[in-house]
């Protein structure tokens, strides 16, 4: 375990706000996220080393795999996801051509990206999910991490990582590290769970964004804004989601996939009743609908006060830099 300092401002003193243990994956171990007091970044402190974290990226970890290997309704919503990120990659990289996706996995983006014609490379640091894309998609995906990927800097027109930057050790050097490898007005892209959120005050510890101890930053917009532009970036925007189904979609999946850390936390009663009854109707697209259908008026408020599960951000680097 390493002791840190706030990973916005680096400032030492810090105040413990929320407690938990890998729920998740089942590996024990208590953990916090502790909130800057000059700055009021949340991040974890202490947190696993470079070797410690490995454990908690098993085989089985649920984030490794491709939608294309899924059920039609599984594959619809995929493909919705993937148009949507390429939507906003491209509004935020007008005319790019050249696309780099940080933790790409099994390169399911990519693979969209390609298919409206952009040039694709991927880094991926899981060497299973790394053979997956080059086999299943035939994507140039880098396996290892970003600091030690052979890119020349000026390279990409946009740079993306959905839901990757929060794992980082150093997320403003990783956005340095993005400026570089950017030309004079490339885009970073990017999402990554929304501490303002409502499922956030409401779900608390048992939050799916806090994802002990995985996630070592939990930002804020503010934060967010604050650390593209420490990296160098302008104008950073961020958006609550992409698309009202796709608020819709996030809420629904986030909401329940909270809902699963709660009970993996002892419940066993009420986890019994979920799985018999509450997993058969929500595996299915005739009993998604109708949640789809009650979270429309929410999605809408949701998007509107940027108060949804997940956020989008993107900023540009200068065209004088």
């Amino acid at each position: 375990m390493e002791t840190v300092d706030c990973l916005l401002c680096g400032h030492g003193g810090s105040t413990p706000r929320v407690t938990g243990w890998d729920r998740m994956c089942g590996v024990q171990g208590d953990y916090t996220l502790v909130e800057c007091d000059r700055c009021g970044f949340l991040y974890l402190s202490p947190r696993p080393d470079a070797v410690e974290i490995a454990r908690h990226y098993p085989a089985d970890y649920p984030f490794y795999g491709s939608f294309y290997d899924q059920s039609s309704y599984i594959q619809a919503i995929g493909k919705y996801e993937m148009n949507k990120r390429y939507q906003v990659t491209a509004n935020a990289a007008v005319g790019g051509r050249d696309v780099l996706d940080v933790g790409c996995s099994v390169g399911d983006f990519l693979a969209t990206m390609r298919g409206h014609g952009w040039s694709v490379r991927g880094v991926e640091p899981d060497a299973g999910s790394a053979a997956q894309a080059r086999e299943q998609h035939g994507i140039d995906v880098f396996n290892g991490y970003l600091d030690d990927a052979p890119f020349e800097p000026g390279s990409f027109d946009a740079v993306t990582m959905w839901e990757v930057l929060e794992h980082t050790p150093r997320p403003v050097d990783t956005l340095r590290q993005i400026f570089e490898l950017l030309r004079p007005g490339g885009a970073v892209v990017l999402s990554v769970p929304n501490r303002d959120s409502w499922q956030s005050r409401a779900f608390g510890t048992n939050w799916i964004g806090n994802d002990f101890p995985r996630h070592f930053s939990v930002f804020s917009p503010r934060h967010m804004r604050q650390a593209m532009r420490t990296a160098g970036f302008e104008d950073p925007q961020v958006l609550s989601q992409r698309g009202r189904l796709g608020t819709m979609h996030n809420e629904i999946a986030c909401m329940f996939g909270s809902v699963d850390l709660w009970l993996k936390g002892g419940d066993t009663r009420a986890r019994r009743v979920t799985e018999r009854f509450v997993v058969p109707v929500i595996a299915n697209p005739a009993g998604v609908v109708p949640f789809f259908l009650l979270t429309l008026p929410a999605s809408i408020v949701i998007r509107k006060l940027s108060r949804g599960s997940q956020m989008v951000a993107y900023a540009r680097k200068p065209l004088a830099a």
